[in-house]
């Protein structure tokens, strides 16, 4: 039996559950020696698994409001995020996540999305997508932050399929897709 050496914590482990705390300086080291942490497991879930452009705090078993995302060019470390805007559009897509990574999930997100958080320096930032699926992963980790799962926002309980079987047939999948209307009323904080 191959044992899963990476820090992810799987489903079903309580923790994943618990709503994370804000950190009252982000500057503190402690935030930094977290940030590293994630960053490093999401390089090697990458490496094991070929996929994920986002991880927070509480994935890694680290009950601080810390997330990472990596979706192009570098990693942003966000610290404290705050949603300060997310678009009424909204897009369906299929998402995995790293606590369950043999699954894909139809979900429904907001196509853009700003967000306030602080800096490993303690700066205050701001972080705006207007690109669907950089919007849909840092809604993914937002969520995180809060105790919500992937599964908690399947569109649907046929929506929830091995990754395997999206590989065989991602055509078949994707017109599931293109085949609802979005039901999402708007949330602006």
């Amino acid at each position: 039996m191959v044992q899963n050496r990476l820090p992810i914590l799987p489903l079903g482990d309580s923790r994943l559950r618990e709503k994370a705390s804000p950190s009252p300086d982000p500057a503190n080291p402690s935030v930094r020696a977290a940030a590293n942490r994630l960053l490093g497991a999401l390089r090697a879930f990458r490496k094991q698994h070929g996929f994920s452009q986002g991880i927070a705090a509480p994935q890694i078993g680290i009950a601080a409001r810390i997330m990472v995302i990596d979706p192009g060019p570098g990693p942003i470390v966000l610290v404290n995020p705050e949603v300060r805007w997310i678009s009424d559009r909204t897009v369906c897509s299929w998402e995995s996540c790293m606590c369950f990574p043999s699954l894909a999930v139809m979900v429904w997100r907001a196509d853009a999305i700003r967000v306030a958080y602080r800096t490993l320096d303690g700066s205050d930032a701001v972080l705006a997508s207007e690109s669907a699926d950089v919007a849909a992963v840092i809604q993914h980790e937002l969520d995180h932050l809060d105790g919500i799962l992937l599964l908690d926002r399947a569109a649907d309980t046929k929506s929830i399929i091995s990754r395997e079987a999206y590989a065989q047939d991602p055509d078949t999948f994707d017109r599931m897709c293109r085949g609802q209307e979005s039901s999402r009323a708007a949330h602006n904080p």
